[in-house]
């Protein structure tokens, strides 16, 4: 009996285990898009596939190619990430968040990533203005998870 209690204790003693938020590989779409001419180029690094990797609190989305976005999860399962990227010369600020349904290994995930491009006039040789242009896509977009 003694033994018993020892093993109920010792059990209960562990380093609780990390959140894994949203771990798996996804397969994302883009549904939609605003802004920006409505110019699908900019948000064509999201497109495929989605690799997610860390801990609730430490959310990270890589769509490969060196794009990544990091955030978190909460318990509810909304995700907010972001991060600023350099596509093709251009500086690219993106913010995304959205919610996810279903349970681990069968997640979808639905969301709005807004991206604001900041092209300077030198990084586009098409360009003819004086200065940098600035403009912002939002794209709306689901994914789903074919790995857990």
């Amino acid at each position: 009996m003694r033994w018993a209690v020892w093993l109920v204790i010792l059990a209960g003693c562990g380093e609780p285990e990390p959140e894994a938020g949203l771990v798996g590989r996804y397969n994302v779409q883009v549904d939609g898009l605003i802004g920006c001419d409505n110019d699908p180029d900019l948000v064509a690094w999201m497109l495929g596939p989605l690799q997610v990797t860390g801990t609730a609190q430490d959310q990270r989305f890589d769509f490969g190619d060196g794009y990544e976005l990091v955030g978190s999860t909460s318990e509810s399962g909304a995700f907010n990430v972001a991060n600023v990227l350099e596509i093709d010369g251009d500086r690219v600020s993106v913010n995304a968040s959205g919610t996810s349904e279903g349970e681990p290994g069968a997640w979808v995930l639905t969301g709005s990533a807004s991206t604001t491009l900041t092209r300077t006039a030198d990084s586009d040789a098409t360009d003819d203005t004086d200065g940098d242009t600035q403009c912002t896509i939002t794209a709306t977009f689901n994914a789903l998870q074919i790995a857990g």
